[in-house]
């Protein structure tokens, strides 16, 4: 089983909050649910979809 901590590598010290700045730098990174719209692009890389044949 895995422990998962979550920790930064170096310290931050945080003066003043800034919303705006925080909403850009999350923006940036994909947003809060980049997963969600990851994996269909990754399915989609790795499974393209079948050609449907023409019926003559």
């Amino acid at each position: 089983m895995w422990l998962y901590e979550k920790r930064l590598q170096y310290p931050v010290n945080i003066k003043e909050s800034n919303a705006t700045l925080a909403q850009a730098i999350i923006e940036q990174y994909g947003g809060p649910n980049r997963l969600k719209r990851a994996i269909p692009r990754y399915w989609e890389t790795a499974h393209p979809p079948v050609p449907k044949a023409r019926l003559q």
